[in-house]
């Protein structure tokens, strides 16, 4: 009984041995992955910069398998790009996100279903795309969202159901495209929606259900089509609606 005991003692010890070392392993470009008490770690080996890898789905990534075990996500300066589904279904994300400087687009897929994130959405200065439905079903995020300067086109579905956003919605001058159901069902949106000059095209639904948006609304000279349904459910705003000749 006592070899017995001390057996599983010395395979109680091993797993919990096993269990607290880090996992980590190799991506392309000189980048690295690290996940270390729950926190994934993406950073740059050496000197420069290195963009993440595409991947077809979630279960393509290398750290798919500890899904269920990540807790907070950490990008390191180095990492210029973030691929593909990258992030898609890892929803144990707590805390806020904040991208690092040098961050030029977000990949397909990028955060979707990462609905554990709380606190603010951070995007840095630098980037030019935000792709297809990269932070749908990103619920838990809160406070505004400023879209930074350079940003040239949101993707479909981009923020679809954000629903926690609170304060303003921030876009930049150079955008020219906003997707199919781009912020639909952001309905914590408040204060004034402000359309850049330069937008070109509003696609379907892409703001339908934002219904926190308060005063007037002006449709900038330059928009030759809006979609279907764009501003559906939008009954927070007051004042004067703006349409071009």
């Amino acid at each position: 009984m006592k070899n017995i005991l001390h057996f599983l003692f010395i395979c109680l010890l091993c797993a919990a041995t096993t269990t607290a070392h880090a996992q980590s392993g190799s991506l392309e470009n000189g980048l690295e992955w690290v996940i270390s008490d729950g926190t994934l770690i993406i950073k740059k080996t050496g000197e420069g910069t290195g963009v993440m890898p595409d991947y077809y789905s979630a279960t393509q990534q290398p750290w798919y398998s500890y899904q269920n075990s990540l807790t907070a996500l950490v990008i390191e300066n180095g990492v210029t790009s973030i691929g593909d589904y990258a992030f898609n279904g890892c929803s144990g994300f707590t805390g806020s996100l904040t991208l690092p400087a040098g961050i030029t687009s977000i990949g397909t897929y990028a955060f979707s279903d990462c609905s554990g994130f709380t606190g603010s959405l951070t995007l840095p200065a630098g980037i030019t795309s935000i792709g297809i439905a990269a932070f749908s079903i990103c619920y838990g995020f809160t406070g505004s969202l400023n879209i930074p300067a350079g940003v040239t086109s949101i993707g479909d579905w981009a923020f679809c159901d954000c629903s926690g956003f609170t304060g303003s919605l921030t876009l930049p001058e150079e955008l020219k495209s906003i997707g199919d159901n781009a912020f639909s069902d952001c309905y914590g949106f408040t204060g004034s929606l402000t359309l850049p000059a330069g937008i070109t095209s509003i696609g379907y639904a892409a703001f339908s259900n934002c219904y926190g948006f308060t005063g007037s609304l002006t449709i900038p000279p330059g928009v030759t089509s809006i979609g279907y349904d764009v501003f559906n459910n939008c009954y927070g705003f007051t004042g004067s609606l703006t349409i071009p000749a």
